[in-house]
């Protein structure tokens, strides 16, 4: 069974009832954009990614903010209901992903992007970083 069927059976399932209302207002739309954006080989990168992405979505800020909990809630039956040994590393790596995800939403609802370092630039004047102690544009410029 691939994501997008397993979210369709989510949602018509027991499992699905026992959520809070404030999770199920938007969890089948939110759940079905996120599972169309992955596949089953999630790793920790695209998982990330993916939850950051639904965090950048026009939705409700308890929205925003409930996606992981919703998603834990998602990965949970899949881990009761299929053969999908993958669901406990996707749980694990969950939980980490949350805490940053949770920090980054903005009371406004939007998200904080993710600092950027550039690397030192280097001057055609300045000294070769090879080593060579000739000026970088007569070394490697």
């Amino acid at each position: 069974m691939n994501l997008p069927e397993a979210v369709s059976d989510y949602c018509s399932s027991q499992y699905f009832l026992l959520l809070g209302n404030g999770l199920k207002s938007h969890a089948e739309q939110l759940l079905a954009q996120w599972a169309s954006s992955v596949d089953e080989d999630l790793d920790f990168d695209t998982l990330e990614a993916s939850v950051d992405a639904i965090g950048r979505l026009d939705i409700p800020l308890r929205a925003k903010r409930d996606f992981p909990k919703l998603l834990n809630a998602f990965f949970e039956y899949l881990g009761a209901t299929s053969t999908n040994s993958n669901t406990d590393a996707w749980i694990d790596a969950l939980s980490e992903i949350s805490v940053t995800y949770s920090k980054r939403i903005r009371e406004d609802g939007s998200v904080k992007g993710k600092t950027v370092t550039r690397a030192l630039k280097i001057g055609r004047n300045d000294l070769c970083p090879c080593g060579s102690g000739k000026k970088y544009k007569k070394c490697c410029g």
